[in-house]
């Protein structure tokens, strides 16, 4: 069971728990083979960034802002029930493995028709900003624990970085070809489309 939290975020609520460190191969092997049952939620990656430094140790908790890493996401709800999600997970890229400590995310469940904007965030192994290509995974339900339910696959999103940028604020232009925002420094980064990339359905 995911333990929801608040904290000082400037925008968000930032749900952490042991769900969202699941290893991505075990969220891979344990994908019900059940019918589907409901519409799964429509999912999109944004630019994916490099946190700034020291100055975001812990905006969420464990959190290390030398080699932390922020993965925006919007989610969709399409479906006419709520959702939950229960884990997200980063394979590993550009000779990096991805800790995922947390998700800015609001407490309870996403409202049927609901859209929202959400970061993922982690640790690297390193702090070297080199991008690459890999797929973030997700568990969602429609039950507040994932044992509970037993009929939804989780969704795999695309997600392609030629360079993870500084992350920063409030302008839609990076700075130095994709090496950065041109905005001010931050922990919470604004999402951007990734017109690399495409979206989960």
């Amino acid at each position: 069971m995911a333990e929801f939290m608040d904290v000082p975020v400037r925008r968000r609520t930032v749900a952490k728990g042991v769900a969202w460190t699941v290893p991505a191969v075990a969220v891979a092997s344990t994908a019900p083979a059940f019918a589907l049952s409901g519409t799964p939620p429509i999912i999109c990656a944004g630019v994916a960034c490099k946190l700034p430094g020291s100055s975001c140790d812990n905006f969420i908790a464990g959190l290390d802002g030398t080699k932390g890493f922020a993965f925006p996401f919007t989610i969709e709800n399409t479906d006419s029930k709520p959702i939950y999600i229960y884990s997200v997970t980063i394979a590993p890229f550009a000779d990096k493995t991805f800790d995922v400590v947390g998700v800015s995310f609001p407490f309870g469940p996403i409202a049927a028709g609901a859209f929202l904007e959400v970061t993922v965030y982690a640790n690297g192994s390193s702090s070297d900003q080199t991008g690459g290509v890999t797929t973030v995974t997700v568990e969602w339900g429609h039950t507040p624990l994932a044992a509970d339910d037993t009929e939804h696959e989780a969704i795999a999103v695309p997600i392609a970085v030629p360079r993870f940028g500084v992350c920063s604020v409030k302008w839609s232009l990076p700075r130095g070809g994709g090496t950065g925002w041109s905005g001010a420094n931050t922990c919470d980064p604004d999402f951007y489309d990734n017109p690399l990339v495409g979206c989960s359905s």
